[in-house]
């Protein structure tokens, strides 16, 4: 009950239980919006989730995120803690707001690492109140916006990395589960979090490596290594086999993702020094004590196998940070990213520690309970609830900025809902600066089907867009103004411009943009004379179909050979077929172009193209191989098909 009791507290202190305020806008209007997270990256996994909703509707998982910058396959930016919103949204019938459904997924996450301080303290058999002294120093110790607390959870939104590690630390107690007898449940339940983790960040694979060494180390030291090894193979097994349709399209495709590296560790000192600032300079000191406590001879098994593993991940992300790696894969991973996983380890490994310093002093069980409690009510109050002159500001959690209950909000959707239902059809809308935090422009997916184009779009998997930017350093333009000259709308099919900040004075004199009557936080425009998202040459276009995994162009036949261009990014999946002069699909090349858009050759008298982002043999194995496995994880929840030769807890 006081693990439920913080949790709430802490929900409560991040303004989580008013679900909607009431907005004054610029008429003196008022309009109730929700009262959603919608700082840095919110905007953008809320906008997937929706996608991936619409999807799910259609009757299909999401493949190909056609929306964003002229698109890109799902695999590339992975969709698992797109789960935990669909959680949310199916538990509230579907009655509530996306902004909304993803704020309680995120307040949801971040709760989660309570049940695993919990089974933790259990296993290692010290006061449950231990637990309550680790969710504290999680709650309510801020870290930095890479380090896994509040900063980068609630105030910059990055679910992705924060949610695989969730997943992660919630394996860790089934994986000590199982090394103390084999049970289908547990196997089951660990195999689904590690895929889980890998299927929402596939950077989790590392920490899944860290596991296996500590469990293989501990069972080494206790002789036991073939029984654990046996025990452990088959959920590693299952989790691999889930994750299959996310693991070999990445494998198969590398070459063909990039990724810009905004941060990463340029020393071990560096590191360190991180990881003090993630959990606090006293909890990091407790951490040093846990580490010592749960290396101790007599130590509970489980506390030994936590302590090897935060020992074994810190040693993996120092050899990362001083070794250079060859492969395509390591080169862009950010080393930093890797701090959420071991902020939980800390935190367990130190809060345990206090544990196992009571029961070797056998102090009365009162004294047990009581010190951990105090401690955390101390964490609470010091870091959040009333923090001194003395705590760094930096360490001070619970900290909530911005909300989509805003004025500029409710303008920007405004904003996008005109142009979409004035602005030629077939052809894209641009947005052009924020109001509230960096990306609140990155809504728009959930205001209109067409497709988006941003001046800042967070995240690209190619450097072929066209744009003045340097995609080697970050996916924004130097300038807004730049995206406003006619030969870049042109390339990218664009036909509105919703714009705000300083390239409003920009957007007023040019004369190729129509203005719309409207006043507020963002003015918007027509292009005059705009470009379609699928043009051809040679031959006249009758009408086309634009799906996200589907384009379907109908054209005047002729006797000459014609062009299709079609502003969608190109990528290996996406084939082409016309119909032959006795209705047959003739399939035909798509010509990968420079600015990264694709186009095909009609031969004469062709009177339909249709694009299709297809499912590959290698994706149809991928899906066998995760519904084989599927069936097999359910067969384990069963007591009676349990595996029994790997039962035993000890070898004959």
């Amino acid at each position: 009950m006081a693990l439920v009791a913080l949790g709430l507290w802490a929900l409560e202190r991040l303004n989580l239980f008013r679900p909607y305020l009431d907005v004054t806008l610029a008429d003196g209007s008022v309009s109730r919006q929700p009262n959603a997270l919608t700082t840095v990256d919110h905007p953008w996994h809320g906008a997937r989730f929706s996608l991936l909703l619409d999807a799910l509707r259609d009757g299909h998982p999401l493949r190909w995120v056609g929306s964003h910058q002229g698109g890109f396959p799902a695999e590339f930016y992975p969709l698992g803690a797109g789960l935990i919103d669909l959680v949310v949204w199916a538990a509230t019938l579907g009655q509530m707001p996306i902004p909304l459904v993803h704020t309680y997924a995120v307040g949801l996450t971040f709760l989660l690492p309570l049940v695993g301080f919990l089974l933790l303290t259990s296993l290692c058999r010290v006061s449950l109140w231990a637990a309550l002294l680790a969710g504290a120093a999680h709650l309510c110790v801020r870290g930095w916006w890479w380090s896994g607390g509040s900063m980068e959870l609630i105030e910059w939104g990055l679910i992705t990395n924060v949610a695989a590690a969730a997943f992660l630390f919630l394996a860790l107690p089934l994986i000590l589960r199982l090394m103390a007898g084999w049970s289908g449940p547990a196997a089951a339940g660990a195999a689904a979090l590690l895929a889980m983790a890998v299927v929402t960040n596939p950077r989790s694979a590392i920490a899944g490596v860290a596991i296996a060494v500590a469990v293989l180390v501990s069972a080494l030291i206790r002789g036991d290594a073939r029984v654990v090894a046996r025990r452990l193979v088959i959920p590693a097994a299952l989790a691999v086999g889930l994750a299959a349709p996310l693991l070999l399209p990445l494998v198969r495709y590398r070459d063909l993702y990039y990724f810009v590296q905004y941060t990463g560790y340029a020393s071990i000192e560096e590191w360190y020094r991180s990881s003090v600032q993630a959990v606090s300079g006293p909890v990091a000191l407790l951490t040093v004590v846990g580490l010592v406590m749960g290396l101790l001879p007599g130590a509970p098994r489980a506390a030994q196998v936590l302590t090897f593993t935060l020992i074994a991940y810190a040693a993996m992300t120092v050899s990362l940070i001083q070794i250079e790696w060859p492969g395509s894969l390591v080169d862009q991973l950010e080393t930093t990213r890797l701090m959420p996983f071991q902020r939980l380890l800390m935190l367990a490994v130190a809060a345990i520690g206090v544990g196992l310093i009571l029961e070797r002093l056998r102090v009365p069980a009162g004294t047990k309970h009581t010190v951990p409690a105090v401690m955390a009510v101390a964490v609470a109050v010091l870091y959040a609830a009333a923090p001194p002159t003395f705590v760094p500001e930096g360490d001070r959690g619970l900290v909530r900025i911005g909300t989509y209950a805003d004025a500029s909000m409710v303008d920007l959707e405004r904003a996008v809902k005109e142009v979409d239902t004035k602005a030629k059809p077939n052809t894209a809308i641009l947005v052009l600066g924020s109001t509230v935090s960096w990306h609140a422009q990155l809504w728009s997916p959930t205001w209109s089907d067409r497709r988006f184009f941003y001046d800042d779009w967070l995240w690209y998997w190619q450097r072929e867009h066209v744009g003045d930017y340097d995609p080697d350093t970050e996916h924004a333009y130097r300038s807004d103004a730049s995206a406003l000259n006619p030969a870049y709308l042109a390339t990218h099919g664009i036909g509105a411009v919703v714009v705000t900040g300083d390239a409003r004075r920009d957007a007023a004199g040019a004369s190729w943009l129509s203005p719309m009557t409207r006043g507020g936080a963002y003015d918007t425009y027509l292009v005059r004379e705009p470009t379609e998202v699928v043009t051809v040459e040679g031959i006249s276009l009758v009408q086309y179909l634009d799906r996200q995994d589907r384009i379907a162009v109908s054209v005047v036949p002729s006797d000459s050979a014609g062009r299709v261009v079609v502003r969608t990014n190109w990528f290996p999946r996406w084939e082409a077929v016309t119909d032959g002069p006795h209705g047959e699909n003739i399939p035909v090349d798509v010509i990968h172009r420079a600015d990264g858009y694709m186009e095909v050759e009609l031969p004469p008298g062709t009177r339909s193209v249709e694009f299709s982002y297809v499912v590959t043999r290698l994706d149809q194995l991928a899906q066998a191989i995760s519904g084989m496995t599927l069936v097999a994880l359910i067969l384990m929840l069963s007591r009676r098909l349990w595996l029994r030769p790997i039962a035993r807890s000890e070898p004959r």
